[in-house]
């Protein structure tokens, strides 16, 4: 399909607010690496925000993620190693 032949994109509030939430998580992202968290900038910190405050379990934030369980387990290894996160029984 050329570029032609795709329809316009719809002036819609619900693509404004992805929109503004992506520039939002961007900001938030390069300020949180500005204050000394450079893992905020890297794929394993979008994991955080399926975490919760009283945390999740690993297959939960698989299904949360869309990751799969092996990226999952890379990235929640590299946040334990720099101590961001714990792993409980």
């Amino acid at each position: 399909m050329s570029l032609s032949e795709r329809p316009e994109l719809l002036d819609h509030v619900g693509w404004r607010l992805h929109l503004a939430y992506a520039r939002w998580k961007t900001l938030f992202a390069e300020r949180m690496v500005a204050r000394g968290c450079p893992w905020m900038g890297e794929a394993r910190g979008a994991l955080l925000q399926h975490v919760g405050p009283d945390g999740v379990s690993q297959n939960v934030l698989v299904a949360r993620s869309g990751l799969t369980k092996q990226a999952a387990q890379q990235h929640l290894d590299a946040l334990v190693a720099d101590g961001i996160v714990a792993r409980l029984p």
